[in-house]
């Protein structure tokens, strides 16, 4: 398998709120890597990794960003 869910998607989370509940949302780091491998005929999310790193880029860990991608960097 591509990727998985793992303890460091947790250990990594940022915390939010949604619906008055606090959550742990998705770090911006795995959400361009899994986001990264969608491209298909009817879907591609480039616009979406684009928003993410104009709004998170400064504050990303690159150094983890680049282990997540492994061969695929």
């Amino acid at each position: 398998m591509l990727g998985q869910v793992n303890e460091e998607w947790f250990t990594n989370a940022v915390p939010g709120r949604a619906l008055d509940m606090d959550l742990s949302l998705c770090p911006p780091e795995e959400m361009i890597w899994s986001k990264s491998f969608v491209g298909e005929r009817h879907r591609y999310d480039g616009a979406d990794i684009a928003h993410l790193l104009r709004a998170c880029a400064p504050r990303m860990d690159w150094d983890r960003m680049q282990r997540l991608f492994g061969d695929a960097w």
